[in-house]
């Protein structure tokens, strides 16, 4: 219950002092006294000096008082233990009537009192100042009303809001209510730590800027609000950029038209922090290449195993260096079908390495002491270091595969831009190296005369 003070007028009364007022009031039969008297309306007579000289029944229960305790106190008195709506102390030199008394003005406000040990009682006060036909004050009579239940009920109001707006504030979401074009007029929730927002920074600004996705969320918009209410939401994610951290942040925006509703009059957006899941799902989509490299690569095992098989039983009839070079060049082009493959061998011309078989155009022949891989024996990668063939291996998933038969050199191979990793090409080069090296036979590749090439 709400009284405007200014609706209000003094006490004017034809008593020539407060006494004879009090006087009326204790020993009149009239029909107004009566109702005072017993109304539900609590009501005290003060003296200038602020001495409470009657009251009625109500203000007494009321009060939790006795007539007794009530005559006689003055607003000072400690034991009144008044507070303010917020907690905070009530001076007793700041009460209504106390004020009343001093300006001559009526004054209305909210106080609780404990005269008890139990919880506050909440009243509404109006003091209004009594004064003679002459003007002269005489006093001040308060009126006031029990509100305690609507006291508490504010109070309980007021703490589920607090604690709502905690909760949100804690909470990985945030509600923006944007207009039909997108400008943002509130904001509640989802912490600034989060997004580096504040509620200043924002509301007045178009969400997209916000965002950084200016063109994606008016597109999104534009969607929205071309048709009736009723429309099912629309879903954008966008990277946010900034925060107190300077990291990106991933929002999901979640948009719904409630233009139409009286209430909200606006575009709903619901940001919600999804950093967690694009995570997971970058972790997840990692996983699945891992595993596919390595379901590729075992697939990629298997079928070298047969080749290798295959080519171990030809290279063991070989009676030619160009028989052995066919069968190494097939089981390589077989092996590596989408790579770059040279193999090179000794054919005894005393010249050096001969390209028998490439895919790619290669350069002249090239001694034997030029290729790193011959001279250690092992399978060399430009990426291993160390001194670089001179058909020079490009960087990167490139290998050279030396031949050795019988401890002699006679060939090497090369596998250039290959799609597996360096290190399982290099494993696999020297599985290649191993088996061809013990099914060549000796005789198949030994050393002859320009003039003999090729007999058998």
């Amino acid at each position: 219950m709400t009284i405007d003070p200014g609706a209000l007028v003094p006490l004017t009364t034809s008593a020539a002092s407060l006494d004879d007022v009090i006087d009326e009031l204790r020993t009149t039969t009239s029909f107004t006294a009566e109702v005072l008297a017993h109304m539900p309306v609590g009501t005290v007579v003060q003296a200038t000096s602020g001495e409470i000289v009657h009251a009625n029944e109500a203000a007494a229960r009321i009060l939790q008082l006795s007539m007794e305790q009530l005559t006689g106190r003055t607003s000072t008195d400690p034991s009144w233990r008044s507070i303010h709506p917020d907690g905070s102390p009530y001076p007793g030199e700041e009460h209504p009537a106390m004020q009343t008394l001093q300006t001559g003005a009526v004054v209305a406000a909210y106080m609780g009192v404990r005269t008890g040990d139990g919880p506050a009682t909440w009243i509404h006060i109006t003091s209004l100042p009594v004064r003679d036909a002459t003007g002269a004050l005489l006093g001040a009579q308060t009126f006031f009303v029990d509100v305690t239940a609507e006291i508490e009920e504010q109070h309980r109001q007021q703490a589920r809001f607090e604690r709502a707006d905690r909760l949100a504030r804690e909470a990985s979401e945030a509600l923006v209510v944007c207009d039909a074009h997108g400008v943002i007029t509130e904001m509640t929730g989802l912490s600034t730590q989060s997004l580096g927002w504040g509620h200043d920074t924002v509301v007045g600004r178009h969400l997209g800027d916000c965002l950084h996705a200016r063109v994606d969320v008016t597109a999104a918009f534009a969607q929205l609000t071309s048709q009736p209410g009723g429309v099912a939401p629309l879903t954008v994610a966008v990277p946010v950029f900034g925060g107190s951290d300077g990291a990106v942040r991933h929002i999901e925006v979640r948009l719904r038209n409630r233009l139409d509703d009286p209430v909200l009059a606006g575009v709903v957006a619901t940001l919600i922090n999804v950093d967690e899941r694009v995570a997971a799902e970058a972790a997840l989509r990692e996983v699945n290449a891992d595993l596919e490299r390595r379901l590729d690569e075992l697939d990629r095992t298997h079928h070298l195993d047969g080749l290798l098989g295959q080519s171990a039983n030809l290279l063991a009839g070989c009676r030619r260096i160009d028989e052995v070079a066919d069968v190494v060049w097939d089981l390589l082009d077989q092996a590596f079908p989408g790579s770059d493959v040279a193999v090179r061998l000794d054919s005894g011309n005393a010249v050096g390495l001969d390209v028998v078989r490439s895919r790619v155009p290669d350069g002249p022949p090239a001694p034997p002491e030029s290729c790193w891989a011959i001279r250690t024996r092992q399978v060399h990668s430009g990426s291993t270091g160390g001194v670089l063939c001179n058909h020079r291996l490009p960087d990167g998933t490139s290998v050279c595969i030396p031949l050795i038969v019988d401890g002699r050199a006679i060939g090497s191979a090369t596998i250039t831009h290959d799609h597996w990793p360096t290190d399982s090409l290099l494993l696999t080069g020297q599985k290649i190296a191993g088996r061809i090296g013990q099914a060549i036979p000796a005789q198949a590749v030994q050393p002859r005369s320009r003039g003999h090439v090729g007999d058998d």
